[in-house]
């Protein structure tokens, strides 16, 4: 594919193309994906305010 067609297919700047990223995640980005599903290890917040004070921030 030509730059100018990676330009407009990915909106990227000639050069400046994004990294593609594997279509399979890593164990660790899979256990935290099949925990979140299961609802495990969620953290709930009513606010910012306090999904902040949560997370120590």
């Amino acid at each position: 594919m030509t730059d100018l067609l990676h330009f407009v297919h990915d909106k990227t700047r000639p050069g400046k193309r994004k990294a593609t990223l594997p279509e399979t995640p890593n164990p660790l980005t899979a256990e935290t994906l099949t925990k979140a599903e299961r609802g495990e290890e969620l953290l709930a917040a009513e606010n910012a305010e306090d999904l902040f004070k949560k997370l120590g921030i």
